[in-house]
């Protein structure tokens, strides 16, 4: 698993779209509860968003012509220098320089990390 190897990394624009969407989705879950679920992913949360990350969304969003949401979780994987990003949004295979998507729920994330 990726985080007993310590290789997750979550971008906080990631933690802030899950607190936004199980608040509009999910009506009947209390907020104590999503904010619960939201904490506990604060751990792998290593990711910037800082000025310098909405600056290179900006860039990000110009070229590969993605949602601005989109543009500002892969600026923050790029600047944690992260090799893959996790999304079942975005188009299996793009690539963003020495980032590429991949759909987690058609590969195993495992399956491509060495834990060598």
């Amino acid at each position: 698993m990726l985080t007993a190897r310590d290789e997750a990394v979550v971008s906080p624009q990631v933690i802030n779209e899950y607190v936004s969407v199980s608040q509009r989705l999910f009506r009947a879950v209390p907020v104590g509860d999503v904010h619960a679920r939201a904490r506990d992913l604060l751990p792998l949360c290593r990711a910037p968003l800082v000025p310098d990350t909405t600056l290179l969304a900006m860039t990000v969003q110009t070229r590969y012509a993605i949602s601005w949401w989109d543009a500002l979780i892969v600026a923050s994987a790029l600047q944690a220098g992260c090799r893959y990003l996790l999304s079942e949004d975005m188009q299996p295979g793009m690539s963003f320089g020495d980032l590429t998507v991949i759909n987690p729920f058609v590969t195993a994330p495992d399956a491509l990390s060495n834990p060598n």
